[in-house]
């Protein structure tokens, strides 16, 4: 260490002179150099990018941890790159956190220990790599008042929302075929393949710790997965984070606590660069964190804006759901093709206009929207989106305002009444030109202050989206999966939807469907006809709308939701929001239609069309008050299907485990040759005999048969232990019944599943 070198103590002694003079005696480059970084806490050289750091104790000054840990400074950017890439940043980054500790500050955040070091940094590097990862800004402290702000007031989202990681991720496999896609694999092929994520996200610049904690950019990589599963079907592959793909816990925000140590980080940096001013390199932080919380514009984060899970997952109101669907199956029924047509309508007004201003796409959009409003002016159906107030955009003119709403409503009623113009340029004292722009503004705001690309490429995918959702039963991320050419019509002239079955089947199978989600789907694939072949995909999610950009991929269904529902007319709840949709919803209530209207209907059906393998799982959208009756009713069923299930397992030769010759021994005696007309004695046979079974990975358990429970493996203080079903519990068990099909994770199709209501009724005629 040189001699001309001091800490940062001594160094606030030092007059401007004094400073001058040892930084020329030391010849350093930069006024940073003359400290001489040796801390007690520090195990390691203070130049390192990885720090090991060991607080002294609460008891002792002397006393230290006993495990150190370690300080990562350095990270990935956005698009590439490290904050490592401007060395001087980390000096920054590292100076900040050594003053914090050594100069101990009165009202700033204090690092005495371990963990609160750790957390200081983790707040730092967040907001270095975040600020970094803006388009166009290269240092950190070229950063403007809004984007600093933003920075701010966004700073309670994960950190992989506010950087889109879910959008980056979709791009970038978008962009490449399966076959290029990284795959790691270990020699020998000892472990599974699976998809090389380290390396993706070097490329990209995202974080991994940020990655693990957001759930939608962890289910774009399990979707991949599962994708890559089928390419190369040829060996194990593994997919990745499997459990996100019907987890339904997609929060976006951090916890509170971990905002105010972030917004405190920043804070610190203020009272440092008083005192220690001329060591930093750049201004990084360069706004007053308090001034940012104190400006009107300001919103501290609400920590509890996502529902919990049984708020997600019960019932929709009735009402507001008759209404969404009321809505959707007009927009498209009725307006589809009307907007369509607006959409060639408006796009030659658009390039007439265009060539007016010469090129001038701000001038041209504003001549197009003083035209539009004229479109269909007399539309005056429920819900109807037109007239419209603009192309690409819906223009809110209320806060330009010179004069106060009560001349806008006396102008406007005014003219409903037929009052001559003079009368009311006299009633409000006016000039007549101020008259002309009152009454302008009055009749364009009688649209809807709706644009076509709002209506066209948000509203009407929504109502797509809600009608399949609900017709369907499927799931979020098997309906924004879905294909070209998904719903087809067979012989029979029966509809069916192809989906990949995310949980349970991990593959893609045909669901019965009706015509309303035909007419859905193929709106969807017109939408997305450009923006597929842009794309080069068969998604029919992706959309070239109105804008000149790359075309998008809608994934949720919810941040539009609110809008629809404003626009329709909902109410939103005492706490000023509308009700959050979820996946769970809309298949509780398919069950509970599936039943109400096709009573006669086989369990089985309803089984098949939620995609489950063990009725415990459809049992579970079923447990509402409001569907106590309909519940008994199924079980009734359920007894009956139960019943028909096991006759049939009888009648086969190719299953095995103890309890199966146990199964045909007691209806031996009566339908040994089973021939269809003692198919109901073989159903009493087996109803008289109590037989109870239940769905375990191998097969069946016939263990809760009341006459049969003690005598199993897993039975233990009075129960049957069937959460702990394995090979080695089940083994020579006399309630085992091993199936094939079960064992291999399989599912028979509807088609090969006999009669069902479902199948003659929902698929013939209109949905």
């Amino acid at each position: 260490m040189l001699s001309s070198q001091i800490s940062l103590t001594d160094y606030l002694s030092l007059s401007p002179k004094d400073k001058e003079l040892l930084n020329r005696k030391g010849g350093f480059t930069k006024p940073s150099d003359l400290i001489e970084h040796d801390y007690p806490w520090l195990l390691n050289d203070y130049k390192e990018n990885t720090w090991h750091v060991s607080m002294p104790s609460k008891d002792s000054a002397s006393k230290q941890l006993k495990r150190p840990i370690n300080i990562h400074f350095d990270t990935v950017v956005l698009g590439g790159g490290r904050i490592s890439d401007n060395p001087r940043v980390i000096d920054d980054m590292k100076l900040l956190v050594t003053v914090t500790i050594t100069a101990n500050f009165n009202n700033a955040i204090k690092l005495g220990s371990n963990s609160r070091v750790k957390a200081f940094v983790d707040s730092l590097k967040r907001y270095v790599s975040e600020g970094l990862s803006t388009p166009h800004i290269s240092n950190i402290e070229d950063l403007s008042y809004g984007e600093f702000f933003s920075l701010i007031q966004d700073g309670g989202n994960k950190l992989g929302y506010n950087l889109k990681y879910e959008e980056v991720l979709e791009d970038y496999f978008e962009g490449l075929e399966l076959h290029e896609i990284p795959i790691l694999r270990s020699k020998g092929k000892k472990q599974p393949a699976k998809i090389d994520t380290t390396g993706i996200f070097n490329e990209l610049g995202i974080n991994n710790f940020a990655f693990l904690n957001y759930a939608p950019a962890k289910r774009i990589i399990a979707l991949k997965s599962l994708e890559l599963e089928r390419h190369y079907s040829g060996e194990k592959f593994e997919v990745l984070y499997r459990e996100t793909l019907f987890g339904i816990d997609d929060k976006k925000m951090v916890h509170e606590k971990s905002y105010k140590d972030f917004l405190a980080t920043l804070k610190a940096y203020s009272q440092a660069k008083s005192v220690y001013g001329e060591l930093f390199n750049y201004n990084f932080i360069p706004f007053d964190v308090d001034e940012v919380c104190a400006a009107t514009e300001y919103e501290y984060p609400d920590f509890n804006e996502m529902v919990d899970l049984a708020e997600r997952t019960r019932d929709i109101p009735p009402m507001l759901f008759l209404d969404m669907m009321d809505a959707a199956a007009r927009f498209v029924l009725d307006y589809a093709d009307d907007l369509f047509e607006a959409e060639n309508h408006f796009c030659a007004i658009y390039k007439r206009e265009l060539s007016l201003v010469e090129g001038d796409d701000y001038k041209a959009g504003k001549r197009t929207n003083k035209l539009v409003g004229n479109y269909k002016a007399g539309d005056e159906r429920l819900h109807s989106p037109f007239p419209m107030s603009a192309y690409k955009h819906a223009q809110d003119r209320t806060r330009n305002r010179v004069h106060s709403d009560k001349v806008y409503e006396g102008i406007a009623k005014n003219i409903a009444a037929g009052v001559p113009q003079r009368q009311s340029v006299e009633e409000f004292n006016l000039t007549r030109s101020q008259y002309d722009a009152l009454r302008k503004a009055v009749l364009r705001n009688k649209t809807k202050n709706l644009s076509l690309h709002k209506a066209l490429y948000q509203y009407l995918p929504f109502c797509c989206v809600v009608i399949i959702f609900a017709l369907t039963a499927r799931r979020e991320s098997e309906v924004f999966g879905l294909q070209v050419g998904c719903v087809s019509k067979d012989l029979d002239g029966l509809l069916w939807l192809n989906s990949f079955v995310a949980k349970t089947l991990q593959k893609h199978a045909d669901f019965t469907t009706v015509s309303l989600v035909e007419k859905a789907v193929s709106i969807l694939e017109k939408l997305s006809k450009k923006g597929r072949k842009k794309k080069k995909s068969n998604s029919i999610f992706v959309f070239d709308d109105t804008f000149d950009r790359p075309p998008t991929t809608m994934r949720s269904i919810n941040r539009i939701a609110d809008d629809f529902f404003d626009f329709i007319g909902i109410e939103r709840g005492d706490n000023g929001e509308h009700w959050k949709l979820s996946e769970h919803q809309f298949r509780r209530f398919f069950a509970i239609m599936f039943y109400y209207r096709y009573e006669k209907g086989d369990t089985d059906a309803l089984m098949h069309e939620l995609a489950h393998v063990d009725w415990s799982m459809t049992i579970h959208y079923l447990t509402e008050k409001e569907t106590g009756a309909a519940l008994r009713k199924l079980h009734q069923q359920y007894n009956k299907a139960r019943s028909n299930r096991l006759v049939d397992y009888s009648l086969r030769d190719d299953l095995g485990g103890e309890g199966f010759p146990l199964l045909k021994d007691k209806l031996d005696a009566t339908v040994s040759s089973m021939p269809e007309m003692m198919r109901e004695i073989a159903i009493e046979t087996v109803e008289e005999n109590n037989f109870v079974f239940d769905f375990i990975p191998s097969g069946l358990c016939l263990g809760n048969t009341p006459w049969l429970s003690e005598n199993c493996n897993c039975y233990r203080d009075g129960f049957v232990m069937q959460h702990d079903a394995s090979s080695e519990m089940c083994s020579g068990c006399p309630a085992q019944v091993t199936v094939p099909e079960i064992a291999k994770g399989e599912m028979s199709p509807m088609v090969n599943c006999g009669s069902s209501s479902i199948l003659k009724n929902l698929t013939q005629g209109g949905g």
